[in-house]
């Protein structure tokens, strides 16, 4: 479907949230909503804990289309001291819930290392039908 490579600042959150909404409308996708958080979310933990937000840090969004209708979203970055895990987050803190909602949004997800750094990937299937609670 499509790679991305952004540089590790905080900008890169915005641009990778549009082009994963653009990639998917363009492959036919009813519903992007839940891609487009994932992304952001794996996104912004990649600029905000990983060496890919230093100076001249990168880091790499890619989407791949997957058997059963399905997307892989894989945000590549350059590693750093923290292993990726879903936090407990207070009722009052400000950060802490980006891969609790992943979790909640995808059918898996999970964390690669790599030769130079780590991937966090999630698979979201196509058209998720999400419920309007307000109905």
């Amino acid at each position: 479907m499509g790679i991305l490579v952004l540089p590790g600042t905080t900008r890169a959150v915005a641009v990778a949230r549009q082009w994963v909404g653009l990639v998917l409308e363009a492959d036919g996708w009813k519903s992007t909503d839940d891609a487009v958080l994932a992304a952001s979310e794996l996104t912004a933990n990649a600029v905000r804990h990983t060496y890919s937000g230093t100076s001249g840090g990168r880091v790499t969004i890619a989407l791949l289309g997957m058997a059963g209708d399905q997307v892989r979203i894989d945000v590549i970055d350059e590693g750093g001291p923290l292993v990726p895990r879903i936090m407990e987050a207070t009722s009052g803190a400000l950060s802490g819930r980006g891969l609790r909602l992943v979790a909640e949004l995808s059918t898996a997800w999970g964390s690669n290392a790599l030769a130079a750094g780590r991937c966090v990937w999630a698979l979201l299937p196509m058209n998720h039908d999400q419920v309007d609670e307000w109905q």
